[in-house]
């Protein structure tokens, strides 16, 4: 109920303001795909809507993987999320965020995500920016082998740097830290490097290496998922 509650609030305010702020969408498309001796098939897609209106900004995304290896699904995971942001100062945010996950083969029928949290702006010049992330995290979860449900408390710790290198090249690094407070080895571990070329005042292309770490997972999993991806990016 609290969930469906979460979710609807903040969809009824996106729709609500959205004829009076300032709209902005980000997508991604990353698409491999090969045949002879190997056959893999590889799509992920990712989308951010952002809006702004005084004080107040709203986004509303989510993403879905799909891979096959050899005909076989190896890869299958998606989410949707909305999150509301407030500016108390030119560098500091508070915000609320909501997110709805799933992903096959780490074994999470589902997950769902309420963090409270603020930002702070270290550093933000036309080249530089620095910026990180610090708040609570309540989370339920399903396993698809275990038990039937369960909800544990987490905190959040996130920073991001990008630095622009060229006119049309910047690199980017996040690492996102989830400590878990109900049970301390159940923590979490996520990063991603990258290199973004731009190509038009609408494209762009990323590398980039994403790394998440997980210290208890269900028997039979490893602990790690990797993936290197090439992705264009699609601004407007």
């Amino acid at each position: 109920m609290f969930k469906n509650s979460s979710i609807i609030l903040i969809l009824s305010l996106l729709l609500s303001l959205t004829a009076q702020a300032k709209f902005e969408n980000q997508s991604e498309l990353s698409v491999l795909l090969t045949s002879g001796n190997t056959d893999v098939n590889l799509y992920n897609f990712k989308t951010t809507s952002s809006f702004t209106l005084e004080k107040y900004s709203f986004e509303l995304g989510g993403h879905y993987t799909e891979g096959e290896n050899n005909g076989v699904s190896n890869a299958r995971d998606w989410d949707i999320n909305a999150k509301v942001s407030r500016k108390l100062g030119k560098k500091f945010n508070v915000f609320y965020s909501t997110k709805y996950e799933h992903n096959f083969f780490a074994g999470i029928a589902y997950r769902f995500n309420n963090d409270l949290g603020t930002s702070f702006y270290f550093l933000e010049t036309e080249k530089t920016k620095l910026k990180a992330e610090a708040g609570y995290r309540l989370v339920e979860q399903k396993l698809i082998e275990g038990p039937v449900k369960n909800t544990f408390s987490q905190g959040r710790l996130y920073t991001e740097i990008s630095k622009q290198q060229t006119k049309d090249f910047f690199v980017k690094f996040w690492v996102e830290y989830l400590p878990n407070f109900t049970e301390s080895d159940d923590w979490q571990l996520n990063a991603e490097p990258s290199l973004n070329f731009t190509m038009s005042s609408l494209l762009s292309l990323k590398l980039g290496y994403l790394y998440r770490y997980d210290n208890v997972v269900p028997t039979g999993l490893k602990k790690y998922d990797t993936q290197y991806s090439t992705t264009f990016i699609a601004k407007f």
